[in-house]
């Protein structure tokens, strides 16, 4: 990330927060955190393992995470309008780091392709599967999305950001 992009990003954060400090800051008096690079040296490469780039057209270069700090649906509502927000003012996808209610899922013994589902079980937009690694050597199943896949799932009963 460009040190430009860098500021446009902070300033957004800044102008919708009601407070920032560091890496942390408040929307309507709910806390959150910003972090800009890969939380390890392996997760791009990861990315690039796990065949969601063949299925983009195009190879992550940057991961942007914003982690709510508490659990309401409020905080995931608020989470949700920040990630579409840098999605779709930078072209990403947003990653749930986990698996949603609305996708298809891998049966953890071996990795599988990356998958891409158009309008998943009537939610509009495009989902992402990929296969990760876990610690105890099996494979789980997470879940990215496009922007219309987000805004969409915002309005579905089971909505929520994995955390």
């Amino acid at each position: 990330m460009t040190d430009e992009r860098l500021a446009l990003l902070r300033n957004e954060v800044a102008r919708i927060a009601t407070e920032v400090r560091g890496d942390d800051f408040w929307i309507n008096g709910r806390p959150f955190i910003l972090q800009v690079g890969p939380e390890n040296a392996e997760q791009l490469p990861e990315i690039a393992e796990s065949g969601l780039s063949g299925i983009l057209g195009w190879s992550p270069q940057e991961i942007v995470t914003f982690a709510a700090m508490c659990n309401g649906d409020q905080d995931h509502h608020i989470l949700a309008q920040l990630c579409i927000a840098v999605a779709e003012r930078d072209g990403g996808v947003i990653d749930f780091g986990g698996c949603l209610a609305i996708g298809p899922t891998f049966d953890g013994s071996v990795r599988s392709g990356a998958l891409r589902v158009e309008n998943p079980e009537g939610t509009k937009g495009v989902l992402f599967a990929t296969a990760y690694e876990t610690g105890a050597g099996s494979f789980a199943t997470t879940h990215c999305g496009d922007v219309a896949l987000v805004r969409s799932w915002l309005q579905h009963p089971d909505f929520r950001m994995l955390k």
